[in-house]
């Protein structure tokens, strides 16, 4: 076996494109328990074939080291081509391997539909199916072959015809070595033990009744079918019939209906509807940015304008001038006014000053001392008034001036968040004219990730890190994540990694290294192990009570943190499954539940429940779950409806690692053609 494998090295080194050399080395280092070195032959591969067949023998290597990546590589072809046979048989194959009898046979059965030549009797045997496929392949008793004439012995590959045949003719001796005629087609040359007719060799035995057989004579009918009378037709009368319907006036309708307690979506607790005072606001679902409807306008020309941007924009454009004509006429008005008012005030100061009387001049009355007090004037001293000194004001009673809201409209544009935690409050300015301002007590920041901008506390990346991710998708999403946390500010953040189970890319957080079954179910964290259980390759439970989960604690976007969890995510190993109910079921278990829920996955979950989702979400904290498709327009509604159900965004990533609006791609696909 060891000459046989050099061998195959050898040929794969000079084609290793060729999936059908690796596919035979894979198979013969795993016969010798090689493992490990056939593993590592298949995690060298960056892409899968482009051709069905090719990608069907790659599907077959990867099971034989991994049978959830073989089903993963096999359920994209499906997808692509559900009628391409070789897949279900592969399907088959690696089920029947895992011991999974019953969906061995579905696709088994499947692929012998599709195609006959794909049956395989050691596999039938293997899925117990001797009691009706081998029947029904049986072939027919063939009629007895005669034995050949002493001419035929010379010849031991020529069969004598059966009786039909015409009668034999003696062999004519000429120079050239006699070369016998081929068999008959009913009867093959090789009939021996074990031999299996073809279709054409099954159609061309003649076929007899039984009653033929055993020569009885044909069934005489007991009445001539000739004989039989024909019964006259069924005669139908058309009666037309008339219905006046009742109508009953709407009030009346209702006087005569009952209140019934609903549980509309939107509300949580049930509420009772009266039909005779009827509130259908109640139905009605919360309104986000998507939809508004913005009325149908018209250009210049006269062409109407329905792209939906063009539209807001020319609106956009109407509103600025009627502004900015506002605001003139305002300016003018105010000056027009302004001025009327001050020709008021200075003709009434003239008024009043005209209309006052000149105080009279003051009358100095003036006494003369007699002699005999002049001495004693010149010895009086002069007294002057004492000024008195009036305090100074203190810094508390300086100046002070409140700040005065105003409403007005600017020329400038300031980019719209969708999570505003900037407050302004009171402003004061003492006598040094200083002003202080509060920027609320909560703060926040923002987040971009592949083209999905929201801001926030606290912010949850989701990412799929199943066997499916293709090694340049992995590194662009982790390119993508590594400016994404280096871009944050003031924040918390963490990471979660999910496949079929979930971990965080935290310490102490891992897949444990001895699994019970083919995917990873048990999982290693600081607080202890917790488990999930395994349904298929899309339904994974968490075993035990969701509110016991050891949900880790949140990250701030220190420079350390960001470094260690990069490094964590990069050297993360993929493990088998696609599951998104369960991921984002337990992103929802942080506590405090997140602000903003970046959720990225390059596959489908076949078993997915977005009505669950968003009930999780409007029941843990109501975060706005950001949708990233990763290289793939798969699952759009699902995508699209827990987007729009949690005012979030929906971004598909194309082949050059470039954002496309998942919305607008729904809308008019081609207008991205080429790009996925």
């Amino acid at each position: 076996m060891s000459a046989v494998i050099d061998t195959l090295k050898a040929t794969l080194q000079a084609a290793p494109d060729s999936w059908q050399c690796r596919l035979a080395l894979v198979e013969a280092l795993v016969a010798e328990d090689r493992v490990e070195e056939a593993s590592s032959l298949l995690h060298g591969i960056s892409e899968l074939p482009v051709d069905l067949d090719e990608r069907a023998q790659a599907a077959r290597a990867y099971g034989w080291i991994d049978p959830a990546s073989g089903i993963e590589v096999l359920d994209g072809i499906i997808s692509e081509m559900p009628s391409f046979a070789p897949a279900h048989y592969e399907k088959a194959v690696i089920f029947a391997r895992s011991q999974d009898l019953e969906k061995a046979k579905q696709h088994y059965y499947t692929s012998a539909t599709l195609d006959p030549d794909l049956a395989n009797a050691d596999l039938e045997a293997q899925l117990g199916l001797e009691e009706t496929l081998v029947r029904e392949t049986a072939p027919p008793p063939q009629p007895p072959i005669e034995e050949a004439p002493a001419e035929a012995e010379a010849h031991p590959t020529e069969a004598s015809p059966p009786e039909t045949a015409p009668p034999e003719t003696p062999l004519i001796e000429t120079e050239e070595p006699h070369t016998p005629p081929p068999p008959p087609a009913s009867v093959p040359a090789a009939a021996g033990e074990g031999y299996i007719p073809t279709p054409q060799e099954i159609h061309e035995v003649p076929v007899i009744t039984l009653r033929e057989a055993l020569g009885l004579p044909p069934i005489r009918p007991l009445v001539n079918p000739e004989e039989i009378p024909e019964r006259p037709p069924l005669a139908y009368e058309e009666a037309p019939v008339y219905h006046q319907p009742a109508h009953t006036p709407e009030e009346e309708f209702r006087q005569n209906l009952s209140n019934v307690e609903l549980r509309p979506e939107k509300l949580p607790e049930p509420v009772v509807y009266d039909y005779q005072a009827p509130d259908d606001s109640i139905f009605e679902p919360s309104v986000g940015d998507e939809d508004i409807y913005v009325g149908a306008i018209y250009d210049e020309s006269g062409a109407k304008i329905d792209d939906l941007f063009e539209n807001l924009n020319k609106r956009q454009k109407e509103q600025s001038e009627q502004i900015a004509a506002a605001e003139k006429r305002d300016k003018a008005n105010a000056f027009v006014v302004a001025s009327i008012a001050m020709t008021a005030i200075c003709a009434l100061l003239v008024m009043v000053v005209s209309a006052v009387p000149r105080p009279a001049p003051p009358q100095i009355i003036a006494t003369t001392p007699v002699a005999s007090q002049e001495d004693s004037l010149d010895n009086q001293q002069l007294n002057k008034p004492e000024m008195q000194k009036q305090p100074m004001p203190s810094s508390a009673s300086s100046m002070s001036m409140d700040v005065m809201e105003v409403a007005a409209v600017s020329d400038l544009s300031m980019p719209a968040f969708d999570s505003p935690t900037l407050s302004t409050g009171m402003a004061t300015m003492g006598n040094d004219f200083g002003m202080s301002m509060s920027f609320g007590d909560t703060g926040g920041g923002g987040a971009m990730f592949f083209g999905g901008r929201s801001s926030g506390q606290r912010f949850l990346f989701v990412l799929d890190h199943s066997m499916s991710m293709q090694p340049h998708q992995v590194e662009l999403r982790n390119n993508e994540l590594e400016k994404t946390l280096k871009g944050l500010r003031g924040v918390r953040y963490h990471v979660m990694l999910f496949a079929g189970g979930v971990y965080y890319v935290d310490k102490g957080w891992q897949a444990a290294k001895k699994q019970p079954t083919k995917y990873p179910t048990v999982f290693e964290s600081p607080d202890g192990t917790y488990s999930f259980k395994d349904n298929g390759l899309f339904d994974f439970k968490l075993q035990g009570d969701p509110k016991d989960f050891p949900s880790p604690r949140w990250l701030t976007a220190t420079p350390s943190n960001i470094r260690r969890s990069i490094e964590e995510v990069k050297k993360a190993k993929k493990f088998g499954g696609t599951d998104w109910d369960t991921a984002l079921q337990i992103a929802h278990l942080m506590d405090p539940p997140p602000d903003v829920i970046f959720f990225m996955t390059d596959g489908i979950d076949r078993q997915i429940d977005t009505s669950q989702i968003v009930r999780n979400s409007r029941g843990n904290g109501k975060p706005k779950i950001n949708c990233v498709a990763m290289q793939t327009a798969a699952a759009q509604e699902q995508f699209s409806e827990i987007a729009r159900r949690t005012n979030g965004a929906y971004t598909i990533v194309d082949k050059d690692g470039e954002p496309i609006d998942g919305f607008k791609f729904m809308k008019n696909p081609k207008d991205f053609k080429g790009r996925l």
